[in-house]
């Protein structure tokens, strides 16, 4: 048993494991250097599909609690879930419908999807100087 009348000594504690936020945010730092190397020489991907996507009108809104990001676009909209805490993400399966502007529903092809989610990041880039991931 432990003199009560000596000074308790208490040892270091060992170096805990690194900060897996700081180690995100580092590959996510690195993923945008290479792929701006990469399209500074072989350019930025376009649309397989342009003529169906505007060059102006469109925007995206972010829902209050920051969970939900809307595209929208000539009146019709397209919703896709998006997470802030460990890294800026947009998550690829979550986009879907299209809500046109008569209140009916359409799917969301492969193609328009490709252009939503480059345009997300895009903008996240521009307009919130943050980098936005693609969680497939």
């Amino acid at each position: 048993m432990a003199d009560p009348n000596k000074p308790l000594r208490l040892q270091p504690l060992p170096p805990g494991p690194p900060n897996p936020t700081e180690a995100c945010i580092e590959r996510m730092k690195k993923a945008r250097e290479e792929e701006e190397r990469r399209f500074a020489q072989t350019g930025y991907p376009q649309s397989a599909n342009p003529h169906r996507f505007r060059d102006d009108g469109w925007t995206f809104e972010a829902d209050f609690r920051g969970e939900e990001l809307t595209y929208v676009e000539g009146g019709r909209r397209a919703t896709m879930t998006w997470t802030w805490t460990n890294g800026y993400k947009v998550y690829w399966d979550s986009l879907k419908t299209w809500t046109n502007p008569d209140g009916t529903t359409s799917p969301v092809s492969d193609e328009e999807r490709a252009e939503i989610m480059h345009r997300a990041v895009k903008y996240a880039m521009e307009k919130q100087k943050v980098i936005m991931m693609i969680e497939k």
